[in-house]
């Protein structure tokens, strides 16, 4: 493979700003991309929630001799020492996948490189689809651990669109959100400014515009939102994703359909609901495949891949929900 005049780092850069363009809630996250060793990322996992003690010693009030172990414990201090608190840590490990585009063809490599347009008209499109699918895969893999208790059905009216097309979809409702943002904060994740962030697929949109507390970046402006927010309700940051979630009538993911797959007619949208610290990304880089001149194509050819990687941030899938679509 001769790489000759291509400019790698112009097609890589490409897709990055494809990447944080069309799916920018991928960037509120726990970024693990430094712990990555071949395919497998490494984290070690938190197991108990820390404590906080006061007036462990009080100074200056003593029953006893002034600065001798007399002084401990008065007025309501815990005591010295402390009990050492141990930390049941093990190592959290997922995986990062590999995702490939077809190799494509450029007759002039030379002015593709220098003309922005014609690359985009290029790779506009794989870039976008790449980056979809990434985004659907890590949506799956961040609410497979979620159990009943963690989903909230929806319960407005009728009329939200379903997978396939019918319009018997019950609506999202204020009630239904505030039940979802309890779900995280119940789960000791903090609610504050951008920390949860609720990714709704694009045919349940609808059902936030009827909610007057949904505040519209379209409508108010993006000042107080983050880049690629389409709104914030009770707090939390709303993204649009294009497909989102599908579910099947037991309320499981439907991997198949998700990703482009055949819908069943019981099939439901969901949307995922998540605190930045509760879910994980690691991206292993991007190669670039080239073979330039290729006698048989009269130009280049190119294809990429991409290695990139989602989890929970704990195997019991704390700080995480979904918003099921009821019928």
């Amino acid at each position: 493979m001769a790489n000759g005049a291509v400019r790698q780092e112009l097609w890589v850069n490409d897709f990055e700003v494809a990447l944080h363009q069309n799916s920018p809630w991928l960037d509120k996250t726990k970024n693990d991309s430094a712990f990555v060793k071949g395919k497998t990322v490494h984290v070690p996992e938190a197991g108990i929630v820390q404590n906080v003690t006061k007036n462990a010693y009080v100074s200056g009030i003593t029953t006893g001799t002034p600065g001798t172990i007399e002084d401990w414990n008065v007025f309501g201090g815990a005591g010295i020492p402390l009990s050492a608190e141990i930390r049941n840590d093990f190592d959290l490990t997922y995986d990062v996948d590999s995702y490939e585009t077809a190799p494509f063809l450029i007759s002039d490599i030379e002015e593709a490189q220098t003309n922005y347009n014609m690359r985009q008209a290029i790779t506009g499109e794989k870039n976008r689809a790449l980056v979809e699918r990434i985004g659907l895969e890590a949506l799956i893999k961040w609410a497979d651990p979620v159990d009943g208790s963690a989903t909230i059905t929806t319960t407005g009216s009728a009329g939200s669109t379903r997978p396939n097309g019918a319009v018997t979809g019950l609506a999202i409702t204020l009630a239904d959100l505030a039940k979802a943002r309890e779900k995280i904060v119940t789960d000791k994740y903090s609610s504050g400014s951008q920390n949860i962030c609720i990714g709704i697929p694009g045919q349940m949109y609808s059902d936030l515009l009827k909610i007057p507390e949904f505040t519209r970046a379209d409508a108010y402006g993006k000042s107080n939102l983050p880049e690629g927010a389409i709104g914030r309700v009770l707090g939390m940051v709303v993204y649009e994703i294009p497909q989102g979630l599908i579910l099947d009538t037991n309320g499981d993911i439907d991997s198949a359909a998700t990703l482009g797959g055949t819908v069943a007619a019981t099939d439901v949208f969901g949307a995922v609901i998540w605190h930045r610290d509760a879910v994980r990304t690691a991206k292993g880089g991007m190669k670039l495949y080239v073979n330039e001149n290729d006698a048989q194509y009269y130009g280049t050819v190119m294809s990429m891949q991409v290695l990139f990687g989602a989890s929970p941030a704990r195997t019991s899938g704390k700080g995480i929900a979904i918003l099921e679509q009821g019928v």
